[in-house]
């Protein structure tokens, strides 16, 4: 397993402490200190079912885009994504079966 997360955001600490408090101790990556490549964010786009699902599209980095996500293509996102670490939903954590589970809540009630 693979938790992606920012050590700065509080909802990416409480998913880790939650992980941790059930035994799962995942590798972590922090995604603003070593950010994902092209591939690397086309693949957890993938296993999380598209792009738009991964985008904080509520976060101020979003809103300062000044457009909607549905005016976007899914290259323009994955572009802005990549340019802006702090538009993609944190944190996910890819699973050993290979699902990406994208948010605290997600990462709390589906972690093994």
């Amino acid at each position: 397993m693979l938790l992606y997360w920012w050590p700065r955001c509080s909802t990416c600490r409480e998913a880790r402490q939650a992980l941790h408090e059930r035994g799962v101790r995942p590798e972590e990556r922090d995604y603003f200190a070593r950010p994902l490549t092209p591939e690397e964010l086309r693949e957890l786009a993938a296993a999380a079912g598209g792009v738009r699902l991964l985008v904080a599209t509520g976060s101020p980095s979003f809103r300062r885009l000044g457009r909607s996500l549905e005016g976007l293509s899914d290259a323009e996102l994955e572009a802005h994504v990549l340019a802006e670490p702090r538009l993609l939903r944190r944190p996910l954590l890819r699973t050993s079966d290979g699902r990406v589970l994208v948010g605290a809540r997600a990462i709390r009630e589906g972690a093994p």
